[in-house]
């Protein structure tokens, strides 16, 4: 029998009146996986390899009372109506079989919702919108907006009341209400938003009431039984004495325990920075945990902690210093749905940990579904969370050994092929070994590690430290190779080139050069590697310069973190010269034209960081000409993100069977 390390994240804990496995909860988050806000099979298998990996209770979000005039996404869950029951019925019978709980989180997005979200019908608001509020034609903010009259609350509480009877109905056990990030309980709690003066506004109890009103409803209509948690704002982040503070957000909490909540969700409300909703790779660990303990200190039902929560060990001790009941984990189990069971089964050491970039994840924002950039399989469970075996294995030779060669062949291994790597450098890793350097990234070394152990693990042979040759491959005899040698730096062709370094030189893994200190230094190219040499050289005190011919820096970034690198530029005092080419580089300074105009920048060294070009297509005909069949990954098909590579080298191996039987 193995010792459980973790005895408090995996012991049973009551929640209402039922009794749960472990402490551990899925973050409500939308997939966007269905069409029209009905339940599909592709949202069902999402949710259930959740279940399937050892979460306790899954929690769908968000789920709208009110479709179209709730959504804040398009493609938005829907649980309004009784033809919606059907969907969720089946969601709940398959999450039931792995022993976990269904408890979707419902909301209403009121005025954080616009026409183009709601299909053309007039969003509702609290209060006459004020400046906190997103307005797409400034000039008609009044009227973009329909402001509830006293009587049509009471027809909103109505709404939620409905939505928590119909899941009941489906055989959910409870319904978690969304009371922070803006939403519209939210928009009744906060005096930044509420400032009606009818009983839905003014004293804390009547801008509290219509919280309460609902958790009443839900009791009385759906039973003791039947499990209601609310996510609560627990501090508002903005400089204004209205916002919601520790103190307030703990007379909230008491409000919704006495008026039947069975659990709270510590979470935020309005703010100025988006990372207390969403922590990204600038915040740390845990980011949370206050607001748990918090509303800990004020009432005696059961909190649950959510904000980047990665590692077990982190799980176990805010649980064991009573910061929390339970934790919630979102983008963690996006990234490796069976966290809780590897930690559970001492099997640590394999779990995929999250990178906090929010890059794909969170894109189902905008109606993308969604992904994740370190597992391909997410949001295609459907299809791919149960591989099937080749029927003719075959032998794969995969040349590169960074992120798309590794996924490769993990793939290609799973379904029962026979991969073999081939790198030329010393370890396996490729350019995920440069991105870990930059300041925020060092997560990515932990993910490259996981990937490394992957192959590791599964046995899969590996020729390190040897350069690919037409006669060391073709003497694997493969039937197909998986050309994922990545790319090298371009050189652009201007004039006095040879004066710059190459931004790879200082993050390579061997022999990097030394950051200049204090020096002033151009950066010729602002994407995201221009970028993070910026960061880093703004912790050696030089004087920066990025020269892009776009008209924004870091174009690739989700927007979360893009927002937060230009706040750390703008009070740092990067120079940022857009919409500007380069005409040419001397030793102390770069011409480079602007607006028609040209312009010199005095400098004591530049830096080239204007992407990669694949390598490996020599080899590549080589091998195409003594017939064999040869597939590009990764950056040596062209460059890209993590999760192109990813996906690049999953796909490549489903399809090995097909790509090696074509003509090379």
């Amino acid at each position: 029998q193995m010792e459980n390390k973790y005895p408090n994240l995996f012991s049973e804990a009551k929640l209402g009146n039922r009794t749960i496995k472990n402490r551990i909860f899925l973050t409500p988050m939308g997939t966007n996986n269905n069409t029209d806000g009905m339940i599909d099979s592709r949202t069902i298998a999402y949710y259930v390899e959740r279940a399937k990996g050892g979460t306790a209770v899954i929690t769908p979000g968000s789920v709208v009372v009110e479709y179209p005039r709730g959504a804040q996404i398009p493609s938005i869950l829907r649980l309004d109506q009784q033809r919606c029951i059907a969907g969720w019925q089946d969601m709940a019978r398959q999450i039931h079989r792995y022993g976990a709980l269904l408890i979707p989180q419902i909301y209403h997005g009121g005025s954080s919702c616009h026409i183009g979200t709601t299909q053309g019908v007039q969003p509702i608001a609290v209060s006459e919108p004020d400046k906190n509020v997103m307005v797409y034609n400034e000039s008609k903010r009044e009227s973009v907006y329909h402001v509830l009259e006293t009587d049509e609350v009471d027809e909103i509480i109505e709404k939620y009341v409905w939505t928590a009877w119909y899941a009941q109905k489906a055989g959910c056990d409870g319904v978690a209400l969304h009371g922070a990030h803006k939403y519209l309980i939210n928009q009744f709690l906060s005096r930044i938003n509420n400032k009606r003066t009818d009983k839905w506004g003014g004293s804390l109890e009547n801008r509290a009431r219509f919280m309460v009103e609902i958790i009443k409803g839900i009791r009385k209509k759906c039973g003791s039984d039947f499990i209601i948690g609310v996510r609560l704002p627990v501090k508002e982040y903005l400089d204004d004495s209205n916002a919601i503070s520790f103190e307030e957000s703990a007379e909230i909490a008491r409000m919704a325990e006495a008026a039947g909540a069975d659990y709270l969700d510590a979470s935020t409300g309005y703010n100025n920075d988006p990372e207390f909703v969403l922590e990204g790779t600038r915040k740390p660990e845990g980011n949370r945990i206050s607001h748990a303990q918090n509303l800990k200190n004020a009432v005696s039902i059961p909190i649950v902690c959510v904000g980047k929560l990665r590692k077990p060990e982190m799980c176990e001790e805010i649980i064991a210093n009573g910061s929390c009941d339970f934790v919630s984990m979102g983008r963690t189990l996006v990234c490796d749905p069976y966290w809780p069971e590897k930690a559970r089964s001492g099997h640590e050491d394999e779990i995929r940990y999250c990178l906090s970039c929010s890059q794909i994840c969170s894109e189902q924002q905008v109606g993308q579904k969604i992904g994740c950039c370190l597992n391909p399989v997410c949001g295609e469970e459907a299809n791919y969370a149960q591989l099937k075996p080749a029927v003719n294995q075959k032998n794969i030779v995969i040349i590169g050994g960074g992120l798309a060669g590794m996924q490769a062949a993990i793939t290609a291994k799973e379904l029962g092929h026979h991969p073999t790597i081939i790198e030329k450098a010393a370890t396996l890793g490729g350019q995920m070994k440069m991105a870990c350097k930059p300041p925020h990234k060092q997560d990515i070394k932990r993910a490259a590690g996981w990937f490394i152990g992957e192959i590791e693990r599964k046995g899969i042979p590996c020729l390190i430290g040897t350069e690919a040759t037409f006669e060391n491959v073709q003497a694997l005899k493969p039937d197909i190779v998986f050309m994922a040698a990545g790319g090298t730096p371009v050189i652009p062709r201007i004039p006095g080139a040879e004066y710059c370094h190459q931004a790879w030189e200082y993050l390579r893994e061997e022999d990097p050069l030394s950051l200049p200190e204090g020096k002033k230094v151009a950066i010729i190219g602002g994407g995201v590697v221009g970028c993070e040499i910026a960061e880093m050289l703004m912790r050696t005190k030089c004087e920066i310069s990025i020269i892009e011919m776009f008209d924004q820096l870091g174009e690739a970034l989700f927007g979360m973190e893009r927002l937060n690198m230009l706040r750390e530029f703008k009070a740092y005092g990067v120079n940022e010269l857009l919409k500007s080419t380069v005409i040419k580089v001397e030793p102390n300074q770069v011409t480079y034209k602007m607006n028609g105009e040209e312009f010199v920048l005095e400098v004591d060294e530049t830096i080239l960081a204007v992407g990669v070009r694949p390598v490996g297509n020599e080899l590549a005909e080589q091998l195409k000409e003594a017939g064999i069949v040869v597939k590009k990954i990764g950056d040596a098909k062209r460059q890209g993100r993590f999760v192109d590579a990813t996906r690049d080298g999953f796909y490549a191996a489903l399809d090995a069977e097909y790509f090696s039987t074509l003509t090379p």
